[in-house]
C-alpha cells in the first residue's frame, strides 16, 4: 500500500545488515531510498527495481551512491541507453545485472555489450528501444502473455 512506500526511507536506519532490496516498480521515493541505504546499509550488495522507469537521477544515484554494488534487477524497466551506462560505469564492482525486457536501448547495442563484458551475467534479452508490437492506439498485435506475466503485468 502507498502508505508503507513513504515509510521505507525512514526504517532504512534499522536495517543495519540489510544487503539486498527489491522494490516496486512505483517506488517513487528512489532516489531516497538508496541516499539512506548508501549511509545506513554497509553490507548492502543488491537492488532490484524490475518494472520501473529509471531516469537520470535515479541511474546518477545507483552510480555514485551505490558503486560497490554486485547485483542489479532492472528487468521489464524503462531506462534510456545513456543511463544504464552512467551505471555500468559507476558500479565498478558489478558481477550480475539482469535487464531482460527493458524498454530504451537495444538489447544489441555494441557500447552497452562492452561495458557489460567483465560482468559474470549481464542478461540484455528482449531490450528494445521501444516496443514496436504497440500500435498508436495501445493494442497489441503480437504481445507475448509469457512476457506480460515475466514482467509482472496484471491489467487484462
Amino acid at each position: 500500500p502507498y502508505e508503507h512506500i513513504l515509510k521505507i526511507p525512514n526504517l532504512i536506519n534499522k536495517w543495519k545488515s540489510l544487503e539486498y532490496l527489491t522494490l516496486c516498480a512505483s517506488c517513487f521515493q528512489l532516489q531516497e531510498i538508496i541516499y539512506q541505504i548508501s549511509i545506513h546499509c554497509n553490507n548492502f550488495v543488491g537492488l532490484g527495481v524490475p518494472n520501473a522507469y529509471i531516469g537520470k537521477s535515479d541511474a546518477s544515484a545507483i552510480a555514485t551512491l551505490l558503486p560497490n554494488i554486485k547485483e542489479l534487477d532492472l528487468r521489464c524497466a524503462n531506462i534510456e541507453k545513456e543511463y544504464l551506462v552512467m551505471i555500468l560505469k559507476g558500479c565498478k564492482e558489478l558481477e550480475y545485472v539482469d535487464v531482460r525486457y527493458c524498454e530504451g536501448f537495444d538489447e544489441r547495442v555494441i557500447d552497452i555489450l562492452k561495458l557489460a563484458s567483465h560482468l559474470r551475467t549481464f542478461t540484455p534479452e528482449g531490450s528494445m528501444l521501444f516496443d514496436s508490437d504497440v500500435d498508436k492506439e495501445g493494442v497489441n498485435d503480437g504481445f507475448d502473455l509469457d512476457l506480460m506475466f515475466y514482467c509482472g503485468y496484471r491489467s487484462f
